[in-house]
């Protein structure tokens, strides 16, 4: 489908520019056709061959036909050109490309336009060729095809004829992409590997690993459980007028950990009626839930978990022009001890290399939808 559109788009771009020379040459004419008129309009003072020359001018004016559906060719195929480049290709317009090079937007927009930019590092190699020669974003479609290449292909040191970008993501995976290397057809290795936006350094980004907080890292305990008996009914006794009643445990428990409000009336009514005493009360849950339980944190399986999904995971650090690569070393998670509570809201765990902040948060309105822990890390210097 690719390959047909851009011959079609390269197609109407040679139309569009035939057009506008046939509309500037006919201006030219319109041009001739003033300058004899003037010229023979002083017929009477001028000498023969300037008279001469007019008339020439004159009959040059009149060679070309009036072609009524200029305007009209001009029109549809600029509207034709235009209809192309607005399509989606792959997961992209040709202008999202722009995305690539600008700083993060605001929050609510962040992960729509980060799931852009690893639609763009996945399928680059797939996109339209009118992408890639496109007068105002050619050029940077071909940056970022030159640097996931050089990047990509040098994570694999056998030979390999051919290599695959997959996006994974979501919240089955804990990394975006995985690159399949193949030689003679045979997959010969494959890598894991994370999008990080504006940043050079592993240190230049919030998030590494995110976790269901009832993954159960505090054993014994449930944060979803004691918000569900010690403050729910709080947050709703505070509004009177509350539409829904609280759902049983069991279905409470069930839905929580849905992105999506309207999975139940009850979570769509909870975050439509946030107000700040419900959030301070939401935020105060945390910080007494992590006083009484932190420093029972299964750091074992933390560490499980941590090298499951991190240690052979590469980084792509993306500054916004070319790619940067990081990586956990052999020995970041090793030897980990439980070190303090920091902000009222996170765990704080380390070993002489890394400090690893556990931030319990709800992620999608407090005291809403999924309750989640967000692991950040601090290289200690």
């Amino acid at each position: 489908m690719s390959d047909e559109i851009s011959q079609c788009y390269t197609m109407l771009k040679s139309l569009l520019t035939r057009a506008q020379a046939l509309d500037m040459l006919k201006a030219m004419h319109a041009a001739m056709q003033t300058a004899a008129d003037t010229l023979l309009s002083f017929s009477a003072v001028s000498s023969s061959e300037e008279e001469e020359a007019a008339k020439t001018l004159l009959s040059f004016s009149k060679t070309s036909s009036e072609d009524d559906t200029l305007k009209s060719v001009l029109q549809e195929t600029t509207r034709m050109l235009s209809a192309i480049e607005a399509r989606s290709f792959c997961g992209a317009t040709v202008s999202d490309i722009a995305l690539m090079y600008q700083k993060p937007a605001k929050r609510e927009d962040n992960d729509a336009n980060n799931g852009i930019r690893e639609t763009m590092i996945a399928n680059i190699h797939d996109f339209p060729e009118f992408y890639f020669t496109h007068e105002v974003y050619g050029d940077r479609w071909l940056q970022l095809r030159d640097q996931v290449h050089t990047t990509v292909s040098g994570f694999c040191d056998k030979p390999f004829d051919t290599y695959k970008i997959e996006k994974k993501g979501g919240r089955s995976f804990n990394y975006d992409f995985e690159a399949t290397y193949k030689k003679d057809g045979k997959t010969v290795f494959t890598q894991k590997m994370e999008y990080k936006h504006n940043t050079k350094t592993m240190t230049g980004f919030p998030q590494f690993l995110s976790l269901y907080e009832k993954y159960g890292l505090l054993p014994g305990s449930s944060y979803t459980r004691s918000f569900y008996e010690r403050v729910l009914p709080q947050i709703v006794a505070l509004d009177p007028a509350f539409p829904c009643a609280i759902p049983d445990y069991e279905t409470y428990t069930k839905h929580v950990c849905s992105a999506n409000h309207d999975v139940l009336p009850f979570f769509r009514a909870a975050y439509d009626r946030l107000t700040k005493e419900k959030i301070a009360l939401v935020d105060r849950s945390i910080t007494d839930y992590l006083e009484e339980h932190a420093a029972s944190i299964d750091i074992a399986k933390f560490t499980a978990k941590a090298r499951e999904s991190q240690s052979e995971k590469k980084f792509l650090l993306w500054d916004r022009e070319r790619f940067h690569v990081g990586e956990f070393g052999a020995k970041a998670f090793d030897n980990l001890v439980y070190k303090r509570i920091k902000n009222g809201n996170s765990i704080v765990i380390g070993n002489d290399a890394y400090e690893f902040h556990l931030l319990l948060r709800w992620r999608n309105g407090k005291g809403c939808n999924l309750p989640a822990w967000q692991i950040g890390f601090v290289p200690i210097v």
